[in-house]
């Protein structure tokens, strides 16, 4: 006889036994973690310092999505020129409009900017000390960027970027505070 597959037979009354766990906990288990493991204790709140930050760095986001859509009138003829340029030297791509291809693209680094930033602070927010030395090497590019290029930027395009730049200065100082530091201890598993 082979293997029958389905259900078991049905009992009296038309009903099937019980599958799975039923019931409580399997003989000998006492609940708790398993032995050799104490359990993790609480995770501490986030220290005002961190807060802060993480606070500091939501308001550089959004002034920096402000400043690509301010910069991004001024930037769109160039943007759209070179765009031009290399969709006319492939006959396939004759009929992409230019406009479309620099919003898109655009619109996707800014989008996958702010996730990965996001990213970041949830990571910083749960105790990642790896998160605030990448932050941190973040906010050096842009504060040394801005620092650049400023000179040749349009009045509120400067604006915005210098504000950018004192935002995320202001955060990664709030990280290296005594108590981020204390928050932010290297433990295993975060």
């Amino acid at each position: 006889m082979g293997a029958v597959n389905g259900p078991p037979p049905a009992g009296p009354g038309g009903q099937y036994p019980p599958q799975g766990w039923q019931g409580g906990p399997p003989p000998g288990w006492q609940g708790g973690p398993p032995p050799g493991r104490a359990p993790r204790p609480p995770r501490p709140p986030l220290p005002h310092e961190l807060r802060l930050a993480v606070y500091l760095w939501l308001a550089s986001l959004v002034v920096g999505v402000i400043g690509v859509v301010v910069s991004f009138g001024t930037a769109r003829t160039a943007l759209r020129e070179e765009v031009d340029a290399q969709l006319s030297g492939n006959p396939d791509l004759a009929t992409v409009d230019p406009d479309l291809v620099v919003v898109i693209a655009v619109v996707l680094q800014s989008v996958v900017w702010v996730a990965l930033v996001l990213f970041l602070l949830w990571r910083l927010a749960v105790g990642s000390a790896w998160a605030r030395v990448v932050l941190t090497v973040v906010a050096v590019l842009n504060v040394v960027s801005t620092a650049v290029s400023v000179s040749g930027a349009e009045p509120l395009d400067a604006l915005l970027q210098v504000v950018n730049a004192l935002l995320v200065a202001c955060a990664v100082v709030c990280t290296y505070s005594e108590g981020a530091k204390q928050f932010l201890a290297p433990t295993r598993g975060r």
